[in-house]
């Protein structure tokens, strides 16, 4: 028995030494690139360009890194490039919107991919310090949801487009809670929605921690103009503990249906900023660059980093994003079709 688990020991030894040395023979004077769905500047790039200074030290054989930034179709061009064009060698890695790997499931004609094919290498962020709310100007006095549905008019929410998470949200949160919220379209930039909300052009909107600790901090404080009426979309368990007295939309899911609906829109949240690798990439090559991703984020400079350019790190493992991901397509197409139906308008 003792000579067996010494063999076993021996091989699985044996096995890492090889690959190792496999993948040094690789990447040795290669280049590793980047794909970003954005253009320069924002989060995506910015994630992009911070992995690319430190990753390569993790790769055996130690690859150049560059970043190409492939904006169009608010990040489907980029999906369908690394899915239908880009060589699985382990040589062109990618990010995109955190949405992008629903889009297939929410049947949209432009995404030409299976997003449980891409090889997951994980995401830096998992929103464990972060979340939405929805903020509502004080003077109107309204605290709770049922004070929303005891106003005699519509309460009036500004956002910026219909691919925002201010819509998806404003969207899910009035029909699955029956609220009555006119969603105003066409605000060029949150900054311009804060004034709305400020001036009383409107009564509410939607935004997350990061943006309000960037934009607004003031907002995020105890006494603020604003009331934080709900929360979604935190990648932890319950409330994010540091707005604790703030309801997650989750607690007000009274049926299957509503429990599902709310899971599908915050299911993203988790794959907050992801990086895949192409289908069909050999195994050995996808363990390297999973590998390197985690240990990446483990390093003292990366997340010195990282942090003066104020980007959260919560990573999680390529296969935790795999697994996120095939539970939400396991979903009833009924309760997929009835989320796609809320987004076009209806209820």
């Amino acid at each position: 028995m003792k000579h067996s688990c010494k063999f076993i020991l021996l091989a699985a030894t044996l096995s890492i030494a090889s690959s190792a040395v496999y993948g040094q023979s690789f990447y040795q004077d290669k280049t590793i690139r980047i794909i970003v769905s954005t253009g320069p500047g924002g989060g995506y790039d910015a994630y992009g360009r911070l992995l690319s200074r430190y990753m390569r030290k993790y790769v055996p054989g130690n690859p150049s890194m560059i970043v190409q930034n492939m904006p169009g179709a608010s990040g489907i061009a980029a999906a369908n490039h690394l899915y239908n064009v880009a060589a699985s060698d382990g040589l062109t890695i990618g990010t995109f919107q955190r949405q992008i790997a629903f889009a297939p499931l929410l049947s949209n004609p432009a995404a030409r991919y299976d997003a449980q094919k891409f090889n997951w290498l994980g995401t830096s962020s998992s929103f464990l310090n972060d979340a939405s709310f929805l903020l509502i100007r004080k003077q109107l006095g309204i605290q709770t949801v049922d004070d929303i549905r005891k106003m005699d008019r519509p309460l009036q929410l500004g956002v910026g487009g219909r691919t925002s998470v201010g819509y998806e949200g404003a969207r899910v949160i009035s029909s699955v809670l029956n609220l009555s919220i006119n969603i105003i379209v066409g605000y060029e930039s949150s900054a311009r929605t804060q004034l709305g909300v400020e001036s009383g052009e409107l009564d509410a909107m939607i935004l997350g921690i990061s943006s309000l600790s960037a934009q607004k901090p003031a907002w995020l404080k105890a006494n603020s103009d604003v009331n934080r009426v709900l929360q979604f979309g935190y990648g932890g368990e319950g409330r994010i503990p540091t707005y604790s007295d703030v309801p997650r939309i989750d607690e007000f899911a009274v049926t299957e249906e509503a429990k599902g609906l709310f899971f599908l829109f915050q299911v993203s949240f988790k794959l907050a900023f992801p990086f895949l690798a192409p289908p069909n990439v050999p195994a050995d090559r996808v363990d390297i660059l999973r590998r390197a991703f985690m240990s990446t984020h483990k390093d003292a400079d990366f997340l010195g980093e990282a942090q003066k350019q104020n980007l959260e790190i919560s990573p999680l493992r390529g296969e935790e994003i795999a697994g996120i991901i095939a539970q939400a397509y396991r979903l009833a197409p009924g309760l997929v079709a009835r989320y796609v139906m809320i987004q076009e308008g209806g209820k």
